[in-house]
């Protein structure tokens, strides 16, 4: 049995995720693939457009077998909380052999010498490191500074604004970290970049061949590495941000007809077009500002002191918090008062979500692994993954909330429980705005199809 990872948000699964798990499948040859998941609220600090459950439903229908959920500290990091959770998690079933994921470069090589010197870093690296960061510069930049600086022979422009290279390097740092046996396999994004903000009307790129490489992580568990792209077509890929930005200014996805010219038709798949088209049509696409009037009533409640026991909310956020309080009108245009140059947009939006779902400073060490497997949906003919997953897997197994209480420790089960709360948030908001009738998470059903 072969089995692929992938880590992913599908916020929302558009042409380029389908892409990519069709990709994943014919270059690995998996038997299945595992999809770890975020919950209902995602990497950049931001709701999900959709609840999980859905999204779940949606990478099973573009080809994935098993969903599970990242929890949400892990899914509101930084891109190396991230990474090291989605990995650590995938680590931890026991039965994964590839992980795969995107990045501009499609250079797998130059990414696992990055990762291999970024997870061991040199005293002079930390100092470089520390000494930009004082200059005034955010992480990635105060990065690529220190790394230009300290080994001139890396490919540094690996690490030159390109987020999906980011989360790439993190995902192969986390695996030289936990020493795993799991191989990664790249293939080359295609289109628009994750941040883009705007759908052309066509990201074709020039066919691309397939090369390979081996890298060995001196000192530690070898780590074979696949870089694959092989393209001979040139499919429209829009960037979910892309994708988001279009529903949101819009507020309306019309009743599409094959024959109907509509930029969404052409940048989904068909059950995810249906599914985002049932969901607006309920007013149950959700937005950041959807949660403008309980993040408003949360700041209210707080001081400045107060403010500061949130992951990530530094003193000189805090007073910048407070003193811009007044000035507050919505979630969006409160992040565009507080960020600057050294504290990115998205740094701003996972601490106002830290603040909104009660995400404290010593809540959960998102450098250590994740300590469970919650599933959100398989198919039904995954049955030998999950018999893989009971039979090797370090990892209790949570099918039912009803039973977790007896797989896990009280620590565990704290972590599951913020999981439980942020759902209850997003429910909450996703009542008020389309009259959906509430359910608790305990009695929400595992997708199957």
């Amino acid at each position: 049995m072969h089995v692929t990872g992938i880590i992913a948000e599908y916020n929302p699964l558009h042409l380029g995720h389908q892409y990519h798990i069709k990709q994943t499948k014919a270059l690995t040859g998996a038997d299945f693939i595992i999809t770890v998941l975020s919950g209902d609220f995602v990497q950049r600090g931001l709701p999900a457009i959709i609840d999980k459950h859905t999204r779940a439903r949606m990478a099973l229908e573009a080809g994935s077998d098993l969903v599970l959920e990242l929890p949400v500290p892990y899914a509101l990091s930084s891109a190396e909380g991230f990474g090291f959770g989605g990995v650590s998690l995938l680590h931890g079933l026991g039965c994964v052999d590839t992980l795969s994921f995107g990045s501009e470069s499609g250079d797998l090589a130059g990414l696992m010498q990055l990762a291999q010197v970024l997870s061991t870093e040199s005293e002079a690296y930390r100092q470089a490191y520390q000494t930009a960061l004082k200059q005034g510069l955010s992480h990635p930049a105060a990065r690529l500074q220190a790394v230009q600086a300290c080994y001139p022979d890396l490919d540094a422009s690996l690490l030159d604004g390109h987020s999906n290279n980011m989360l790439a390097l993190e995902y192969c740092k986390a695996l030289y970290r936990l020493q795993s046996a799991i191989k990664p396999v790249t293939v080359r994004r295609r289109g628009q970049g994750y941040l883009d903000t705007f759908a052309a009307e066509d990201f074709t790129n020039a066919d691309q061949t397939t090369t390979t490489g081996h890298v060995t992580n001196t000192g530690h568990a070898a780590v074979h590495a696949a870089n694959v792209t092989d393209v001979k077509s040139n499919p429209l890929f829009a960037s979910a941000t892309a994708i988001r930005n279009i529903l949101c200014q819009t507020n309306n996805i019309h009743a599409y007809s094959p024959d109907t010219p509509d930029v969404l038709h052409s940048l989904l798949p068909a059950h995810v077009e249906n599914s985002l088209r049932a969901a607006q049509l309920e007013h149950a696409l959700l937005f950041a500002d959807d949660f403008s009037s309980l993040l408003h009533y949360k700041l209210l409640s707080l001081s400045r002191t107060a403010l500061c026991d949130y992951w990530e909310v530094t003193p000189e956020l805090a007073n910048k918090i407070a003193n811009k309080l007044p000035e507050f009108d919505c979630f969006t245009q409160f992040t565009d008062l507080l960020w600057t140059k050294d504290l990115t947009y998205a740094r701003v939006c996972r601490c106002l979500i830290h603040i909104l779902l009660d995400i404290k400073n010593d809540t959960r060490d998102v450098h250590q692994p994740v300590p469970y497997a919650r599933v959100l949906g398989f198919r039904r003919e995954a049955a030998p993954l999950l018999s893989a997953i009971k039979a090797h897997s370090s990892l209790p197994l949570i099918t039912k909330i009803a039973d977790a209480g007896k797989l896990l420790n009280p620590e565990t089960y704290s972590l599951l429980s913020m999981d439980l709360k942020a759902a209850h948030i997003y429910d909450s908001v996703m009542h008020h705005k389309s009259g959906r009738k509430c359910i608790h998470e305990a009695r929400k059903q595992i997708v199957i199809i």
